[in-house]
């Protein structure tokens, strides 16, 4: 149980307070292993708003794939996140394969991922959306910016009566740069 209490400043500079619950049956690394989390009164305060986190995430450890590596479904059931302004619910089904880093797995700063999937739910209006990963996203430890970030990879996002979003993380390079396409048009954003 991570137990944040009735507020705590993170190292981000959130503000978070409740608990996240995981209930593991076995270690991360075991085939078959699933680690099912869920929220307690769960809240993150961001530039003085308020969020409220619902939902429950399950990851099941699948084994080795055909290419050796370990691989892992990860679901998110009944996710919402509330606020001042409404709710936004989904669910989502991903695959994150580990293809670097899991023969050193005390050492989580070598770790490579490569995620796959959907998901779907309800925008703060209510109207449908859905995203879809089109190339598979790369993740990784940038040592050069002391944080965990998707350097290549795509996805879309559909939301109806609105033009398809396209978001390309790029080339695989640590740079924070992401491409966002929409009718045709591209807006390069750095991440802060």
């Amino acid at each position: 149980t991570l137990d944040y209490g009735d507020s705590c400043v993170c190292n981000d500079g959130v503000i978070r307070k409740g608990q996240i619950v995981t209930v593991l049956t076995g270690l991360y690394v075991d085939s078959n292993s699933v680690a099912t989390s869920t929220f307690n009164n769960f809240y993150e305060i961001i530039n003085g708003v308020e969020h409220h986190l619902t939902g429950t995430h399950v990851i099941t450890n699948l084994g080795h794939n055909l290419a050796g590596h370990p691989h892992f479904s990860v679901d998110v059931q009944n996710a919402s996140i509330s606020y001042s302004e409404g709710t936004i619910t989904w669910t989502s089904q991903r695959e994150n394969e580990w293809v670097d880093g899991y023969d050193t797995y005390m050492n989580p700063w070598d770790d490579e991922y490569i995620v796959t999937g959907t998901a779907d739910g309800n925008d703060i209006n209510g109207a449908p959306f859905s995203v879809n990963i089109t190339s598979p996203l790369y993740c990784k430890f940038c040592q050069s910016l002391w944080r965990w970030v998707v350097t290549s990879g795509a996805l879309d996002i559909a939301n109806p009566g609105y033009p398809t979003i396209t978001v390309d993380y790029g080339n695989g390079d640590c740079d924070l740069i992401v491409n966002v396409v929409i009718n045709g048009t591209t807006y390069t954003i750095v991440l802060t």
